[in-house]
């Protein structure tokens, strides 16, 4: 079939073969390529080699190269339902492991909360003391501040980074009591944090009115106005590790308070 001028003018034409043998190229000056224009033909010279660079140069928009295979390994080992939770401060100078599962995860809606976070509720992820490893070097300071959740009185007792200028709190124990530790849910690692929801909201006779816990309740959460009896709420599991966490803390490896 016989091609009209035009048509064989708007095609691109290369005037030399690609030399296969080398996977060279070959002489920029004698390859060329003619873009298809309507008014004007504009050459374009390619590279003598191709290169890496000079095949990103020729291809201005190119995708993102996907994550590593460790980093995506990573991730999925983080998230494994059966994997230990990890978590740092802001500045990571102080890092943590919970080796086990959480015991229940709270979300307190009580006034002291509320002031002790400067935001709605605190979101709490409970772990025996021996399941709970500080993995850093450095160690958190201390901060003895007055909890009403205790009866006889005694300290909420803050973990903070040691870092003046991170001085982030990471978990605390209440009450006195160092059998269980209260790990601050916002301090986990990521792909940690995206395993652990509230189990139960307590103390929402306080809570600030914007927030609806329709959803929660759909999810089977439970919630109370006060708080509630373990016997009730918590899973069976739960309550023979706090079980064992009792025998330990009378073994005297705990100090004082309820578990």
């Amino acid at each position: 079939m016989r091609q009209s001028p035009n048509s064989k003018r708007n095609r691109m034409i290369r005037t030399k073969q690609v030399s296969t043998e080398t996977g060279s190229l070959g002489d920029a000056s004698s390859i060329k390529l003619t873009p298809r224009t309507a008014n004007k033909r504009e050459t374009i010279a390619l590279p003598t080699t191709l290169t890496a660079d000079s095949f990103l140069s020729l291809t201005p928009q190119i995708h993102t190269f996907p994550k590593t295979l460790s980093q995506i390994n990573k991730k999925r080992k983080m998230s494994s339902p059966t994997a230990p939770l990890t978590g740092h401060c802001a500045c990571k100078t102080l890092t943590y492991t919970l080796t086990t599962q959480p015991l229940i995860t709270h979300c307190c809606h009580c006034q002291y909360c509320q002031l002790e976070t400067g935001s709605a509720f605190a979101l709490n992820t409970l772990i025996e003391n021996y399941n709970f490893t500080i993995t850093s070097p450095t160690r958190p300071l201390y901060a003895h501040r007055p909890s009403p959740s205790a009866p006889d009185g005694s300290a909420h007792v803050i973990a903070h980074c040691p870092n003046r200028d991170c001085n982030v709190d990471v978990f605390s124990f209440y009450g006195g009591n160092r059998g269980t530790v209260f790990v601050k849910v916002g301090t986990l690692d990521e792909g940690s944090r995206e395993r652990v929801r509230p189990d139960v909201h307590i103390f929402t006779r306080s809570k600030v009115e914007w927030v609806d816990l329709g959803r929660e309740v759909e999810r089977g959460v439970k919630v109370f106005e006060g708080f509630y009896d373990r016997e009730d709420l918590w899973s069976r599991e739960s309550l023979e590790r706090l079980e064992k966490l009792r025998a330990w803390k009378e073994g005297g490896k705990g100090e004082g308070g309820d578990v």
